[in-house]
C-alpha cells in the first residue's frame, strides 16, 4: 500500500501511472458531463411525464363523459322503446277495433239487407194480396153498382108505374 504520508516528497510517477491518471481523469470529466445533463434529462423527463399525467386524466375524463352520454342516449333509447310498445299495444288495440268493428259492421249491414229483402218481399206480398182484394172489392162494388142501378131502374119504373096508375086512377 502506499504511504498516504506526504510530509517528504511524493515518489515520482511513471509514465503508464500518469497516462493512466490522465485517461481516468478523462473518464471522470466525461461522466461529469453526462452528469451535468442528467438534470436536463430529469427536467425533460419531468415535463413529459407531467403531460402523461395530464393526457391521463383528459383521457379519463374524455371516457367519462363518454360513459355518462352512452348512458344518457341508452335511457333514451329505452324510454323510446317503452314508447313504441306502448304505441304498438295501442295501435293493435286499434286494429282490433277495426277488425272486430269491421267485421260487426259487415254482419250488421247483411243483417239489415236480409231484413230489408225480408221486409220488401213481405210488402211486396201484401201489395199482391192488396192489389187481389183491391180487384175483388172493385169486381164487388161494380156488381153492387150493376145491382144498384137495376134496383134504381126498377125503383124508377115501380115509381112510373105507380105514377100512370094513379094517373089513370084519377081520370
Amino acid at each position: 500500500m502506499p504511504d498516504s504520508n506526504y510530509s517528504t516528497e511524493p515518489p515520482a510517477a511513471s509514465a503508464a501511472a500518469l497516462a493512466a491518471i490522465s485517461d481516468k481523469i478523462s473518464d471522470i470529466r466525461e461522466e461529469q458531463k453526462k452528469l451535468a445533463e442528467i438534470p436536463g434529462m430529469l427536467s425533460k423527463m419531468n415535463m413529459q411525464l407531467e403531460q402523461l399525467t395530464k393526457d391521463h386524466q383528459q383521457t379519463r375524463q374524455d371516457l367519462h363523459e363518454t360513459r355518462n352520454g352512452f348512458q344518457t342516449e341508452l335511457e333514451k333509447i329505452h324510454k323510446d322503446v317503452d314508447d313504441l310498445k306502448t304505441s304498438k299495444t295501442r295501435i293493435d288495440t286499434l286494429s282490433d277495433w277495426f277488425k272486430w268493428g269491421g267485421l260487426a259492421l259487415i254482419a250488421m249491414i247483411i243483417s239489415a239487407w236480409v231484413n230489408l229483402s225480408t221486409k220488401m218481399d213481405a210488402t211486396a206480398a201484401q201489395a199482391a194480396n192488396n192489389s187481389q182484394r183491391i180487384e175483388v172489392v172493385e169486381k164487388t162494388q161494380e156488381e153492387r153498382r150493376g145491382i144498384l142501378n137495376d134496383l134504381l131502374k126498377r125503383i124508377n119504373d115501380l115509381q112510373l108505374d105507380f105514377y100512370k096508375r094513379g094517373m089513370s086512377d084519377e081520370k
